[in-house]
């Protein structure tokens, strides 16, 4: 069994903001990692530029590679972990 546990966080280095993660990060029930599947980066517009893509798009996103690659080892069980945020993605 192979956790895909996806979250968002902010990185801070004090002098920039409003930089992002959102990681998919492989682990076993035994909480052994085994390494990052997916990372996507990106760092906010400033307020009033062009709209961008939705950031719940990266749920959909994460969740469609973990099936691709469930279907490329079928002798592996992949199991989608995400927070409240990853229920509530349009």
């Amino acid at each position: 069994m192979v956790l895909c546990i996806q979250d968002t966080t902010e990185l801070d280095f004090t002098s920039q903001h409003g930089l992002y993660a959102h990681l998919t990060l492989m682990a076993t029930p035994e909480r052994l990692a085994l390494g990052v599947m997916d990372a996507w980066l990106w760092a906010r517009p400033p307020k009033g530029s062009s709209p961008v893509p939705k950031e719940s798009s990266r749920w959909k996103e994460g969740y469609t590679l973990v099936a691709d690659t469930a279907g490329r080892v079928p002798d592996s069980r992949f199991v989608q972990v995400g927070d409240r945020e990853s229920t509530s993605a349009n």
